[in-house]
């Protein structure tokens, strides 16, 4: 019985080697009989830290 495996890929571009490594890794777990699931920063909606924490007036304003 294989294991449930979830990638968390942050590749900033699509193809790039990150997300290359992190395919042929899928490929090999789910070669060797495991449950393999892929979440993407590329497809998730996310909030900029600007907009929870925003910068900072300078100093002397």
């Amino acid at each position: 019985m294989g294991k449930k495996v979830l990638v968390l890929s942050t590749s900033p571009r699509a193809g790039g080697n990150s997300e290359t490594l992190a395919d042929e890794f899928m490929r090999g777990a789910a070669e060797a009989g495991h449950d393999v699931k892929k979440i993407s920063s590329m497809t998730r909606k996310s909030t900029s830290a600007k907009v929870v924490w925003p910068a900072r007036p300078p100093r002397n304003a």
